[in-house]
């Protein structure tokens, strides 16, 4: 079925293989429907990479999102979808599809549905405005819009064509429903229908304002509670409720009773809310709006460090006779409201607060006649305390080059304004603060102090944990200590290397590491390991004589299992240099016999790295028998190839070293057969 699908498809396409290929599908048309669903139509890519997937349709109710994907659709030849719960008669819907293929994944422009809105002066003139499907138009789409008119029910006629989303309708009705869409054709074929908006056109006059007595808020369910006077006019029929919302006034119900004085709006919306009401009457005149009332928002704001609520709302306005004063009610724990205070302000601070508890909040405002109040919402807080933490570690204080780095792993479940590493020049000594570190998300901490001298001191560290409210909450239960590190080198080709105790691991120190590095190894490499509580090393380097003779050491510890953070972490010494002494030695005999044995006469270079090297070698006249500048290399005995005589001989050797020293050295030798 597949493959026959991928030939159907490729009989499709090859018509149009002169034309652009395009990978993603093409959203061209949105038409509303008379239950508020949105149908989408659009033209399939035609360029898949012989591999279609499916189609991804996305829809939202703002142009920003958050989009949801509404459908998957597996059917090539599918290019339409209705979305049932789009809800397009009461605002624009926005869509676009994602076609998914062996290509990649690709998407549409995005399209919003056509949302008409109507605007009823009351005379005989209908004004249309309606949001375009795309700013600028999709190329496809084939101006100018037609406009229909339903009147009487169910005849649709069209009533005219603008080039423009918008559009004015005369008519001439005395007391009737009018409803009205709108129509854009596109090239592809299909049609973009907006949503239906419609209103009783009459030629009468309209009601006298109406005022709202006050709005409140419903402190069970947080919904919006107004009063006014009701109308006396023989032919009032009813009243309009608006709210302010999304930049204008929005009528949110209507209510169908003259007679009725209270209106509860289903509405728990945060914030102060905006409402003005207009009574209509019995050809469905509108008044114009009342004066604005709001409701009072209360927000309650808990301090854990001072343990007080801080209670702040907008003031109640609108009222003729102004506000006297404001009423603040409590509730502890669920309990009965009680009263609390009586202010002028729109601010109170509650105090005192007990720890744990639950506290809500109401505020009512009086009226200057004390005929009108107005209460706000309900606003709650827990009296907790900071979370304090439960652990704080120097995991270790290590030498870094010229610096030293300090490690920490704390709870980061706790309450915390900031983390102060602090130092002392000994464990037991006065800390003081070196740096004060920010809030992670993380529990492993770095600080490197680079005010140190590491080569002669120690220094102690511990972390100081602060709190939210700013106190000190805990100081580590352990101290850093780095190791400090010593050698002496002797003549017997020794280095004595010596260090102090790493603390304050509380699991203690396990082994130490003795890392050398010299003329053969510039990274250091470790020579030797001891146990805890071992603090000296003898390392023998007569096999390293032919190296410059500096030897540089450092120490690193590991701590003993039973640490009380997740991973091991060492501390290094600071690195600490000997030189043994360079030597040079001279033999005074050799038997060049070809036995392998003493054939050959060289100089031996202990602890020498040459940069210059000269080997002379003389008969008893003066001749020279032997000359090299390879430190590597003798004298066989022998001159242009030819055995030399026994007897005594000359030597001079001249060394300059890399550092700059030069040696030089004279003597005699004998040659031997």
């Amino acid at each position: 079925m597949k493959q026959w699908i991928q030939i159907a498809l490729c009989l499709l396409v090859m018509p149009l293989a002169s034309t652009a290929q395009t990978q993603e599908a093409v959203l061209h048309c949105i038409s509303v429907n008379a239950s508020g669903s949105a149908t989408l139509t659009w033209t399939a890519p035609t360029d898949t990479c012989s591999g279609f997937d499916r189609y991804d349709v996305y829809g939202a109710a703002a142009q920003t999102g958050p989009y949801s994907l509404l459908a998957q659709i597996n059917d090539p030849v599918q290019l339409s979808y209705t979305d049932g719960g789009a809800n397009a008669q009461n605002g624009s819907r926005f869509y676009y599809v994602q076609t998914v293929s062996a290509c990649g994944s690709f998407l549409s422009d995005t399209l919003s549905s056509m949302y008409l809105k109507l605007s009823n002066t009351g005379g005989s003139i209908a004004g249309l405005s309606w949001n375009e499907v795309r700013v600028p138009l999709p190329v496809t789409a084939v101006l100018p819009y037609r406009i229909y008119r339903e009147y009487p029910p169910g005849n649709w006629m069209l009533v005219g064509t603008s080039s423009s989303p918008s559009f004015k309708d005369t008519i001439s009705i005395c007391n009737a429903q009018v409803n009205y869409r709108v129509e854009l054709s596109d090239n592809s074929g299909c049609i973009s229908v907006s949503s239906v908006d419609g209103d009783v056109f009459k030629d009468v006059s309209s009601p006298s304002i109406r005022q709202l007595d006050s709005v409140s808020v419903d402190t069970l369910t947080g919904n919006p509670i107004l009063g006014w006077i009701g109308s006396t006019e023989k032919d009032a029929a009813g009243y309009l409720i608006y709210q302010f919302k999304d930049g204008y006034w929005q009528p949110v119900d209507t209510i169908w009773s003259a007679d009725s004085t209270f209106y509860m709006l289903n509405d728990t919306t945060s914030g102060s809310t905006r409402f003005r009401i207009a009574a209509f009457d019995s050809c469905f005149n509108v008044s114009p709006f009342g004066d604005e009332h709001r409701t009072m928002y209360l927000s309650a704001t808990y301090d854990p460090c001072a343990r007080t609520a801080l209670l702040e709302w907008n003031p109640y306005i609108s009222w003729k006779d102004s506000v006297s004063r404001y009423d603040l009610y409590v509730m502890a724990d669920g309990g009965a409201a009680s009263f609390l205070a009586s202010v002028t302000g729109t601010q109170y601070l509650d105090t005192g607060l007990t720890a744990y508890s639950n506290y809500c909040y109401l505020v009512r405002a009086v009226s200057g006649t004390g005929t009108k109040t107005s209460t706000s919402n309900k606003a709650c807080v827990t009296a907790n305390s900071p979370l304090q933490p439960m652990f704080g570690y120097v995991t270790t204080a290590s030498v870094n080059g010229s610096q030293v780095d300090v490690r920490f792993y704390v709870d980061t479940a706790a309450s915390v304004q900031a983390y102060r590493v602090l130092r002392s020049d000994s464990p037991g000594g006065t800390y003081t603060t070196v740096a004060t570190l920010p809030v992670t998300t993380s529990p492993l901490m770095t600080y490197s102090d680079a005010d140190v001298d590491v080569a002669s001191e120690r220094y102690a560290y511990k972390l100081e944990v602060i709190d939210s409210c700013g106190m000190s909450a805990l100081t580590s239960s352990n101290y850093g200590y780095p190791i400090l590190c010593s050698v002496v080198s002797d003549y017997n080709f020794t280095n004595m290397v010596s260090w102090t105790a790493y603390e304050d691991w509380p699991s203690g120190v396990v082994t130490y590491g003795i890392y050398r590095s010299d003329a053969f190894n510039v990274i250091p490499v470790l020579v030797a390991t001891v146990a805890g509580g071992t603090y000296s090393y003898a390392d023998d380097v007569s096999a390293l004589y032919t190296g410059d003779g500096a030897f540089c050491y450092t120490i690193v510890a590991q701590p003993a299992a039973g640490y009380p953070w997740p991973v091991a972490d060492s501390s290094m010494s600071n690195t600490v240099c000997a030189y043994q002494l360079p030597r040079l030695f001279i033999p005074n005999a050799f038997t060049p016999n070809n036995d392998q044995v003493n054939d050959v006469f060289s100089p031996v270079s202990i602890f020498i790295d040459p940069l210059e090297y000269s080997f002379i070698a003389l008969n008893r006249w003066g001749f020279v028998v032997y000359e090299t500048d390879d430190p590597k290399a003798g004298w066989d005995g022998t001159y242009k190839g030819h055995d030399q005589p026994v007897g005594v001989y000359v030597y001079y050797v001249r060394i300059k070293t890399v550092d700059g020293r030069a040696f030089e050295k004279r003597g005699t030798f004998n040659l031997i057969r």
